[in-house]
């Protein structure tokens, strides 16, 4: 049986040098900092196609993601390695990141989201056959999503859902069970049992 998981990486400084999970809080000193750019948006087709239909499932359950959270979405990429590295069989990632902005009034903190799929090893977990590889592409996507926009980390040992903090290949759940597993997923009761990510 193969494991394979995700890695949530919770906000940190642009600026800071990641060490797995951990946020560095510095104060920054902003005196010489002026126009930040935020990162171009950049979006893998095939990957953002869940973007929507996730946001409109959350909406099915009476959970509205404003405009603002998901416009903080600046990448949607398949990778060959992650931004901040984790442990074997992570395929995927949620990084969050924010700085600030120097401005006329003041400070202005600005925070924004990236999503990485790890190209081979999401191919290895997901297949060759087409139609069976989007259905499970989908159920890493919805993770990960779930991780940028609710900015929740895994559910606790013992319970399974998209939320678990691994997928074992093979699993057919994502086949078998979806509307009951999405419909799990925007529930007060288990988005409660989730720990806020930072």
């Amino acid at each position: 049986m193969i494991f394979l998981a995700c890695k949530h990486n919770k906000r940190r400084w642009i600026l800071d040098t990641p060490v797995e999970d951990l946020v560095h809080h510095t104060l920054l000193d902003i005196a010489d900092i002026g126009v930040v750019d935020l990162p171009p948006r950049i979006y893998e087709e095939e990957l953002m196609a869940f973007v929507t239909p996730f946001v409109e499932d959350a909406k099915k359950y009476g959970i509205n993601i404003p405009k603002e959270t998901q416009n903080m979405l600046r990448q949607v990429v398949y990778v060959d390695k992650l931004s901040m590295q984790g442990g074997p069989g992570v395929m995927a990632a949620c990084n969050r990141y924010y700085t600030y902005q120097k401005t006329v009034s003041g400070r202005k903190k600005l925070n924004w989201m990236t999503i990485e799929v790890l190209r081979k090893e999401s191919r290895d977990y997901t297949g060759d056959d087409e139609s069976k590889r989007l259905i499970l592409l989908r159920e890493i996507m919805y993770h990960e999503i779930f991780h940028c926009f609710f900015n929740k980390g895994h559910l606790p040992p013992g319970k399974s859902g998209i939320m678990s903090a691994t997928f074992t290949k093979g699993n057919k759940r994502a086949f078998r069970q979806w509307p009951a597993l999405v419909e799990e997923m925007f529930s007060k009761e288990y988005i409660d049992l989730i720990p806020d990510a930072s």
